[in-house]
């Protein structure tokens, strides 16, 4: 009994010294809400892997890797930047043209760029 009595001592002084280390006038941590959001905690957010850039009469092609969800900007010239995010759920390793993936509005112009998928990096394919 005295052994238990001793153990609920040293668990009572060390309850008591940790609450003592805090001040009452601490200032608790600041909310962020006023900081920018960079494109790096905006693509976090949303879940994107990556942000590809794509200029219609530039680009080729696009390297991406099975399972990696893409931001796709698309830059034509002399218009205003559209974008589309997509997630590569594709079975084959056959190249497939942009312009299956992009919305009506933009396919029209990705008919000449051409993705090439890789198998992810846990596949052992």
């Amino acid at each position: 009994m005295k052994r238990l009595s001793v153990i609920f001592a040293s668990l009572l002084v060390s309850l008591c010294s940790v609450g003592a280390g805090a001040r009452p006038d601490h200032e608790p941590p600041k909310r962020h809400a006023e900081r920018d959001t960079s494109a790096i905690a905006e693509n976090f957010r949303i879940g994107v892997d990556r942000t590809i850039t794509v200029e219609p009469g530039a680009t080729r092609w696009v390297n991406v890797r099975r399972a990696e969800v893409i931001r796709f900007v698309v830059k034509p010239a002399g218009g205003t930047p559209d974008e589309f995010i997509r997630r590569m759920d594709v079975l084959s390793n056959q190249p497939y043209p942009l312009s299956k993936l992009a919305p009506e509005g933009l396919a029209s112009g990705l008919a000449n760029v051409m993705v090439y998928v890789a198998p992810d990096r846990l596949s052992r394919r």
